[in-house]
């Protein structure tokens, strides 16, 4: 052997050949690829390690390893420490695939192309994800480099027949060494396979080839140093290099399974091995293990070696001391190749393995697309590793795909997850947002449960030959899923085996965990197999049930009700069966078969001579089953129909309760119907059939309502927009199309490089999703309609565009951001008729009688309105504050010039010196010289406006429109002269005169006045051109303005004359409460924007003053004192909806609010809660309105000088304020806009609150303003007189029947005889005054005296004890915001609320047994009943009376509003006590009672103990008012009564019982009040230490 060999490290190598020229290649950039005009790329999901290109690893010091796979053209880092999580995706791509990687240091270099003829070559190197370098590549080179190494100064690159050699210091190729082809090998592909370098021999490489032999090179000299012959002839070629720990050793891998240890210093063979494989697998990769552990008898010694073959899914552990052995085989590691047919492979084998340098951990990459980690345990008497981590996606590709759908109580994962089936047999469940939440949904031990079945012995149990593929769950070929059932992590999986089939078993499953905890939300159907399977989708595993299809037919379709309840199958020979989810039970078939006696009855009850007419066809029982395969299968949304369809040609329409068939079309001979698709919220399906075409059915009328035509090849998959707008379908031919379903119009298409297989829409309408025949990914492509307005015009067959599909770095796709704010240049050549997104002149008006609104967005234009507020809003609080001195060791500038200054004068800035070095040479006003020349574009266009002839200023506006407000704003104060101001204003009137831009043009002439309105009001020639020009303005606003408020259009808005107005009293309190909350500053605590009672009355005050301030009289304030029993479910419906908000709120706040040190009680003006435009801030809107406003407002009123006209009605105060209006005229202000459907008289009208504003008009008389009360009155008598109708009523109806309908096809059924005459009546009967006409005249009609005014839910249970004793008596509570994780703060005042009911009962005539209360009860509103007993009245007085005199007589000093709240307190503590509850801690109690918080935060339990107060102080004043009035009805005297009355006498109103946080801090800290004595008093009462 050639001592060159032996050269070690520190040992220079002979010079080698001289240096070549460097080479340097010009690549232009790549074009991006056309993109689609609706949908544009964004990236794929679901690949991890696809490709057979091994993986690398890199070690991160001694704390965690990166290992880095190819994907295609992109490699994924995934980081071991944090569980292969990923932590870098390349960027840029390749330009094409990766052949070979290898980590290096920090970096991770990639090889790629030469696989096609044309294919560029290169080498990249990439750093944390992104691109860093790139290697010099040989002119001569078109091969792909297979295989790569880094070592020393050297980057090696094995090709089929060339090594290539790099220095790694510059990237420069330094070399190309050309083995020569031996005997019998191919001409030209010497090279086989492995190619590695011993660890201290200098320059060295060994390299395998096809004849078994393997070169050693030295790549700084060129030259071949000694080649090792393979044993025998018959070795084959080298298929796997690896060097051992021990130096000088290398493991030689052949073709013919033979692993040899070779000694390359001596040539000599240590150790020979043979790998054994009934399928023929040679050894592609080996390992060795470097920790000193695992060999031996105990597992205490070094000497472990790992094999793998690409064609197999084995990892084999060798022990390689005392002639080596086989210590274990992990089966099954990867999933193994197999085929189900041709052209329908599933990839699999093991592509490398590796063991961790000084670890007990080992990494495996599959073709399975999975990466794995295993751990060997220590003290395990098995060689054999377990899991510890993988990553994984499918192994084939996805030929179904599904948007999961969204639990009605969990809203905020929609769109998050998308559910995929694939060749390989395995359903997968992918997050959009996070990668790491991807998993596969589990189908159990499936070893280890077909051993159990007897489908294994033991000795097939450790051959690998068996495929896992033949032990999953066939091929799935469709799924549905409903999430409203599903229990999440919670939910039971039950005790028995999965996949059971127990239709047949009727009556004995056991289902009361389930139903606590859900069941399944997904089932599928699969290939070739008769059971549909269900699926957990909360704890990602299979399911219970096998449901087994009626006629023992394979699974065609499957579907699911939207309850998530009902499972239907329907198979190829046309049975239909529904499963109860819960059970397993089947419930219904379809059709319904016929027993013997309902075939008898029927034999008896239809004479022979009735025949079915053609046109009305008749279905009885057992009959219209689908005689050929079911392709489709939907259930509507209410569980009423069942719809199904099959390859007879026929839709058939079946009653979901009784399985008889309704109605069916009939297509047949013509086509056959293939699939289909439901859209629910519109009763649309969509059927494609094998002509090519797609059909849309209306399920609702069972009519053909479009047909769409344009696909050439069968239709793969098709689904409807997440607005049912559009229709999206694929086809083989590689297109996918998109119809406009209101024009049945092609509007989109492009094709990609294969067929889709499957796509999805999801239904927030972000994302498309798509599968491809050539990936084992997803596509996930941009809505683009959602960010930007895109053209939807009808395209032609010879526009479809060639698009590139979504890459796994997203890199040639668009973000939602690039999607939103790129503009997008689609248009067709030769067409300039497009909208774009900033061409608002493209909408035409649809008459000239019309006004159009811009297309700008509101937001931006309101924002223009308020800028200069919204500007204060946001003013800093604080002066900036200097910088802090920089370290010592930085430099500083001198005198302290700006940098910015600096670099402008270093890059040859062309101003002054001396200017540029003022103090003030950043100021424009310091700088005329620098800006006198420039003119912005707005004013050049407005010169331009003023020469045109025509007078043409949609340019001007048009670029005005696209500003952002504040730049917009600074563009109309920037008008310099009176000439720009002249042509501004008859710019403005121009586009007035056009009836076009409506809503800008009174923003842009609004700012203009704030701007210049002293400009108007001077003197001289020039302002009095200015003023003619407003007086144009001012006439044309005035004929467009007397349009608008004509009255006899129905609608008007203006300035409102003096009118008389009746009030809607609940709406006015909301309304106050709403603006108050939108007025009030921004906080890191929402608490704070919520406004005190006492605040919310004095603005109702405010508020009504205002408008008698204008002229208009306060006719009515109506509150409901009375609503009926159709509006149950409407009130409980809210309430579930305010509780669905506070837990929102609570897992939002679960630390609690931080606690503020102010809060805004100032009194607003009346502008600002008119005109105020702020919106609720979103924390804000999950948060309740205050639980007492309504009766916190009736109380402010009837403490006003408003107490006449307030009035608690025996009824809704919709039908009184209708009543008033009709018979007193004048104007209803609500803002329900259900008082248009009343009936108002001829002469009534409608103004809702949210429209009223006060308005400030100049006058050229005085040169002041005038302020004005306007708003949009609506006049329904005048409205239903335009459209012919004698009132609104029936069309209200017909919208809300269905209200998927247009408002023409509502005004047309208007017309007709109503199909539900019944459903008409109940309607109207909300509307009607007749209620009001009845005898409850209790509190009706006249004016009461304020202080007889009862509590609106009060009033509703008197009148119930009184008036509607038939009924349940029910009241609702109002909604505390307590802590939904505990019970009910309602619970503590149950003995004051129970007395106040017993009091008033005891004054009917009919006692009650129990009142029934709904409240929460955990997270759920639920009924609950109090028991009534007249003989428990006297001994919970006295209790009351004694606890209440206790707390005065020990707290004479403490006002009477804060011994209210400690007699609270002490109550709330009585009711823990009694209930056997731990006591609140001293701290917690403290601050709850005083509104005092040492800590940073509000906890949940000082508002829970908050809440708790509030439901004994207002049973308080329940109580007082049950009294007040029992005693004014009652005939003589009763003591206890009285002295309630007596001792409640002083009892606060709401406003000063219930205070705010900060007016409780105020009124504890006057009264200096001692927490010890409270403390002291509460231990005394309750017999215990607190």
């Amino acid at each position: 052997m050639s001592n060159d060999l032996l050269e070690i490290t520190g040992h220079q190598a002979a010079a080698g050949p001289a240096k070549r020229q460097k080479l340097v290649h010009h690549r232009d950039p790549p074009r991006r690829p056309p993109a689609a005009r609706i949908f544009a790329p964004f990236r794929t999901v679901g690949l991890v390690s696809p490709t057979s290109v091994p993986f690398t690893s890199l070690p991160l010091g001694k704390t965690t390893f990166q290992i880095t796979t190819s994907v295609g053209r992109c490699l994924h880092t995934y980081d071991l420490r944090r569980g292969l999580n990923l932590v870098f995706i390349s960027r840029p791509q390749t330009p094409a695939l990766i052949t070979a990687t290898v980590a290096w240091k920090e970096q991770v270099l990639a090889a790629w192309g030469g696989k096609a003829t044309q294919d560029e070559i290169g080498v990249w190197a990439f750093e944390r994800g992104k691109k860093c370098g790139e290697l010099e590549i040989p002119h001569d080179l078109h091969e792909p480099v297979e295989e790569i190494i880094a070592f020393g100064s050297w980057i090696i690159g094995r090709c089929s027949t060339r090594i290539e050699v790099w220095r790694s210091a510059k990237y420069e190729h330094y070399t190309t060494i050309t083995p020569t082809a031996s005997r019998g090998t191919a001409r030209g592909s010497p090279l086989s396979g492995g190619i590695c370098n011993i660890p201290t021999y200098l320059n060295k490489v060994l390299v395998g080839k096809h004849d078994g032999s393997v070169d050693i090179w030295n790549v700084s000299t060129g030259k071949l140093v000694y080649t090792i012959l393979p044993p025998n002839l018959d070795s084959g070629a080298v298929t796997a290099l690896q060097p051992t720990p021990a130096l000088s050793l290398v493991a030689i891998a052949r073709a013919d399974g033979s692993i040899s240890i070779q000694d390359i210093c001596t040539d000599k063979t240590v150790l020979k091995l043979t790998h054994r494989d009934s399928n023929g697998a040679s050894i592609s990769s080996i390992s060795f293990r470097t920790d000193g552990h695992g060999a031996g008898e105990d597992g205490r010694e070094p000497g472990i070696m790992a094999t793998a073959a690409s064609e197999d899914s084995d990892v084999t552990l060798w022990d390689l001391n005392n002639g080596g052995r086989v210590v274990g085989i992990l089966h099954g590691a990867h999933n193994p190749p197999s085929s189900h047919g041709k052209g329908d492979s599933v990839s699999g084998g093991i592509s490398k393995i590796e063991f961790l340098p000084g670890q007990d951990v080992m990494i495996t990459s599959g073709l399975d697309n999975a990466l794995k980690s295993w751990i060997f345990d220590a003290n395990s008497l098995s060689a054999v590793p377990r899991i510890l981590h993988s990553r994984s996606g499918h192994a084939a590709p996805v030929i179904k795909l599904g948007f999961m759908s969204t639990n009605s109580e969990d809203a905020d994962s929609t769109g998050k997850w998308l559910l995929s089936a694939g060749r390989d047999q395995s359903l997968w469940g992918w997050s959009i947002r996070r990668d790491g939440q991807s998993s596969e949904l589990s189908q159990g031990p499936v070893r280890k449960r077909a051993k159990k079945l007897g489908l294994l012995s033991k000795t097939l149990e450790m051959d690998s030959s068996v495929k896992l593929d033949e032990l999953k769950a066939p091929e799935i070929t469709c799924f549905a899923s409903s999430l409203n059932r599903d229990g999440g992590m919670g939910a039971t999986p039950g005790a028995g085996r999965i996949w059971a089939n127990t239709a047949s078993k009727k009556g004995t499953n056991d289902t009361s965990e389930s139903g606590s905890t859900g069941w399944e939300s997904i089932v599928t159907g699969h290939r070739g197999d008769k059971y549909a399977r269900t699926w957990f989708w909360g704890r990602k595993r299979a399911g219970r049930w096998a449901f087994e299809t009626g006629d023992g037919t394979e699974v065609s379709t499957v579907a699911m009700s939207s309850c998530g309840t009902f499972a239907l199958v329907a198979s190829t020979g046309g049975s239909i069966s529904m499963f109860n989810l819960q059970s397993g039970i089947l419930r219904q078939r379809f059709p319904a078969p016929l027993t013997p006696a309902q075939a008898k009855k029927l034999k008896l009850t239809e004479p022979d001579t009735q025949k079915p007419s053609p046109l009305m066809p008749h279905f009885g029982p057992g009959e219209g089953r689908h005689r050929r395969a079911v392709t489709g299968l939907m259930v509507d949304q209410l569980n009423r129909t069942v719809i199904s369809c099959g390859l007879g040609g026929k839709i058939k329409f079946w009653d979901f309760h009784s399985g008889i068939l309704q109605d069916e079309i009939d297509w047949s001979p013509m086509t056959a119907i293939t699939a289909a698709a439901y859209y629910k919220s519109s009763d649309l399906v969509a059927l494609s059939c094998d002509d090519l075409s797609i059909r849309i059915v209306d399920v609702e009328t069972k009519k053909l309502v479009r047909e769409l035509w344009g696909c050439t090849g069968q239709i793969s998959d098709f689904c409807f927009s997440s607005d049912g707008r559009w229709i999206v379908a694929a086809s083989m031919d590689s297109v996918i199309r998109i119809w406009d379903l209101p024009t049945a119009h092609l509007v989109n298409a492009f094709k990609v490089e294969s067929p889709c297989t499957a796509l999805a829409f999801s239904d927030t309408g972000e994302y498309l999703a798509t599968a491809h025949a050539d990936s084992v990914g997803v596509n996930l492509w941009n809505n683009r309609t959602l960010f930007t307005q895109v053209p939807t015009r009808m395209i032609r067959d010879d526009e479809i565009i060639e698009a590139t599909r979504p890459t796994t770095s997203g890199e040639d796709g668009e973000g939602l951001l690039n999607a939103a704010f790129e503009g997008i240049d689609i248009a067709v050549e030769g067409e300039d008729n497009l909208l774009t997104e900033n061409d608002s002149s493209a909408i035409d008006a649809l008459s000239n009688d019309l006004f159009t609104l811009s297309i700008v967005p509101k937001a931006r234009w309101q924002t223009l309105l308020h800028l200069s507020e919204i500007k204060a809003r946001n003013k800093p609080k604080e002066p900036p504050k200097a910088p802090e001195k920089a370290p010592f060791f930085l430099p500083s500038l001198a005198n302290g010039e700006d940098a910015g200054q600096r670099k402008a004068l270093t890059n040859g800035d062309s101003a002054p010196k001396d200017l540029l070095t003022t103090p003030n040479a950043n100021s424009r006003i310091f700088r005329p010289s620098l800006t006198s020349t420039s003119r912005s574009q707005f004013t050049a266009l407005l010169h331009t406006f003023t020469k045109s002839a025509d007078q043409d200023s949609g340019p001007l506006l048009a670029h005005l429109s696209t500003l952002a407000p504040a730049a917009a704003d600074s563009e109309v104060r920037s008008l310099a002269n009176f000439a720009e101001m002249t042509a501004f204003v008859q710019a403005l009137t121009a586009r007035l005169r056009q009836k076009r831009d409506y809503e800008l043009v009174q923003t842009w002439m609004s700012v203009f006045l704030k701007c210049h309105s002293g400009e108007i009001i001077g003197s001289g020639e020039q302002v009095e051109a200015l003023r003619e020009a407003m007086g144009e303005w001012r006439r044309e606003q005035g004929r467009e303005g007397h349009t608008l408020h004509d009255p006899s259009k129905g609608a008007y808005y203006s300035a409102i004359p003096s009118s008389k107005f009746i009030i809607d009293g609940p709406g006015l309190a909301y309304h106050i409460c709403y603006r108050l909350c939108a007025n009030r500053s921004g906080s890191a605590n929402p608490l704070d924007a919520i406004p005190s009672y006492r605040d919310i009355g004095r603005h109702v005050i405010t508020f009504l003053d205002a408008l008698e301030a204008y002229g208009h009289k306060i006719s009515h304030i109506y509150f409901d004192g009375f609503l009926p029993q159709t509006k149950r479910e409407i009130r409980l419906a809210r309430l579930e909806s305010l509780l669905k908000g506070l837990v929102k709120t609570q897992d939002q706040y679960s630390g609690g609010f931080p606690v503020s040190q102010s809060t805004d009680g100032r009194l607003y003006e009346p502008a600002d809660i008119y005109n105020s435009t702020r919106t609720l801030n979103p924390h804000v809107r999950k948060i309740p309105a205050p639980a007492f406003l309504v009766p916190a407002v009736l109380d402010a009123l009837v403490q006003s000088r408003y107490a006449l006209v307030t009035k608690v009605v025996p009824g809704e105060a919709d039908l009184f304020c209708a009543r008033a209006t009709k018979n007193l005229g004048g104007i209803v202000l609500t803002s329900d806009s259900d008082m248009l459907v009343h009936d108002l008289g001829g002469d009534g009208s409608v103004a809702f609150l949210s429209h009223l504003e006060i308005r400030f008009e100049p006058t050229r008389e005085t040169r002041k303003c005038n302020s004005l009360l306007t708003g949009i009155v609506q006049r329904p008598a005048e409205i239903a007189r335009r459209f012919g109708l004698p009132n609104l009523q029936r069309l209200a109806y017909e919208i809300k029947a269905d209200p998927t309908i247009g408002f023409l096809e509502a005004l047309s059924r208007t017309k007709q005889p109503t199909k539900d005459p019944t459903a008409l009546r109940d309607f109207l009967e909300d509307y009607t005054s007749a209620t009001c006409d009845s005898t409850l005249n209790l509190l009706a009609d006249q004016p009461l005296d304020p202080t007889s005014i009862l509590d609106p839910r009060l009033s509703e249970l008197v009148l119930q004890l009184n008036h509607h004793q038939n009924e349940d008596i029910i009241t609702y509570l109002p909604f505390l915001m307590d802590d939904p994780s505990r019970s009910s703060a309602w619970n503590v005042s149950f003995s004051l609320r129970q007395l106040t009911y017993n009091i008033i009962a005891s004054y009917t005539l009919n006692y009650p047994t129990s009142i029934t209360e709904v409240s929460r009860k955990g997270y759920r509103m639920l009924p609950g009943a109090i028991h009534l007993s007249s003989s428990s009245i006297q001994g919970s007085v006295d209790s009351l009376l004694s606890n209440l005199k206790a707390t005065k007589a020990y707290f004479p000093d403490v006002p009477p509003v804060l011994q209210y709240r400690i007699f609270a307190l002490l109550e709330s503590l009585r009711w823990y006590r009694s209930s056997d509850r731990n006591l609140p801690s001293r701290s917690s109690l403290t601050s709850a009672l005083t509104n005092d918080y040492p800590k940073s935060s509000l906890g949940w339990i000082e508002i829970h103990l908050e809440a708790q107060s509030h439901a004994v102080l207002y049973a308080l004043r329940m109580l007082k008012q049950s009294t007040s009035h029992v005693l004014a009805h009652k005939v003589g005297k009763d003591t206890g009564l009285m002295k309630i009355r007596d001792t409640l006498e002083f009892l606060p109103p709401l406003e000063g019982l219930m205070l705010s946080r900060s007016e409780t801090k105020n009124s504890f800290e006057i009264a200096d009040f001692d927490a010890s004595k409270l403390f002291h008093f509460l231990t005394g009462h309750l017999g215990t230490s607190v």
